[in-house]
């Protein structure tokens, strides 16, 4: 009995592993093609989570400051010596031979009125002291401009859109209802398009591949549920990257946008919504002093190596 019966087990296995296989085909596609809507209890969806990359480097932290200065030591030690100090030390030199009289030709003359490497050196710190960099701070940053893209040049911005969710509105990401024959990424890109004004040029945007980064899922209200036949709703998240232009929002689904960093996304998204999205995201900044308190060796090491008592 038990010889037959691990046979049929391996083959239900199989079975399982293809339909799951054929159901994901379907719905996130091979390629891009065309899916077929599943017979299921819940409400299929698809967001974009649309991100304006950093525009500038951050700052450094404390750690990273301390680490750039041993580095930057350490190749200055082991480092040969350049053009322009080997020409610095010959001026010196030809200078010497000139003042005692030891050795003099016209090519030592003629090189000593010409510009010397100090005469060089000096020009261009004075140019150098003159250049005024610019602020990382931008009129944005100063209205608090959430609509502007111009700010928090340093973070990720993310799209986000006040949406009516039955009788209420909610910021969520751009997102669209699943619909027979398409794929859940094609569904991700005709919400974008949606949100988008029509009578505006569309915004270039890069989808980052075929397979959600996150999904989240929520029930309906009992009333909903028997209304709908649904328990509720699954939401395939969708990265993408801002390119370039401006999001002009269609009125008739976005009652208003903004673009958010993390901490305002944080306090503004629903909790379990935006922890969800977190989750598929790179992180942006490390806390040193969180990580040091958490971990007592790398805390142990960095006090050691750097002299500090943080």
């Amino acid at each position: 009995m038990n010889t037959i019966l691990k046979p049929m087990s391996s083959s239900v296995r199989m079975i399982r592993k293809t339909v799951t296989a054929v159901h994901a085909v379907n719905l996130f596609g091979s390629g891009g093609g065309c899916g077929k809507r599943l017979a299921s209890d819940w409400q299929l969806l698809a967001a974009v989570c649309l991100q304006r990359l950093p525009q500038i480097v951050p700052e450094m932290n404390w750690l990273e400051k301390k680490m750039d200065t041993v580095l930057k030591t350490i190749e200055l030690n082991n480092s040969l010596l350049s053009d322009h100090e080997m020409r610095h030390f010959a001026d010196i030199e030809r200078a010497k031979r000139i003042a005692s009289g030891d050795k003099v030709d016209e090519k030592d003359l003629d090189a000593a009125a010409k510009q010397t490497a100090q005469d060089f050196e000096e020009f261009y710190v004075k140019l150098y002291d003159q250049f005024t960099k610019s602020s990382r701070i931008t009129q944005a940053d100063m209205t608090s401009d959430r609509k502007s893209l111009d700010r928090c040049l340093d973070k990720h911005l993310m799209l986000v859109c006040k949406q009516r969710i039955g009788q209420t509105d909610q910021w969520l990401l751009p997102q669209a209802i699943h619909t027979d024959g398409e794929t859940m990424r094609e569904t991700a890109e005709r919400g974008l398009k949606q949100f988008t004004g029509q009578q505006q040029q569309e915004i270039d945007v890069k989808f980052m591949g075929n397979s959600p980064s996150a999904v989240y899922s929520y029930r309906y209200p009992t009333d909903v549920t028997n209304r709908l036949q649904l328990k509720g709703a699954k939401i395939f998240i969708y990265k993408a990257i801002h390119l370039m232009g401006e999001f002009v929002p269609n009125d008739e689904l976005c009652l208003d946008y903004e673009w958010l960093n993390r901490k305002e996304l944080d306090q503004l998204l629903p909790e379990k919504y935006w922890k969800t999205i977190e989750k598929s995201l790179l992180i942006e900044e490390l806390d040193i002093n969180d990580i040091m308190s958490r971990n007592k060796s790398f805390s142990r090491i960095v006090k050691k190596r750097f002299s500090v008592s943080q």
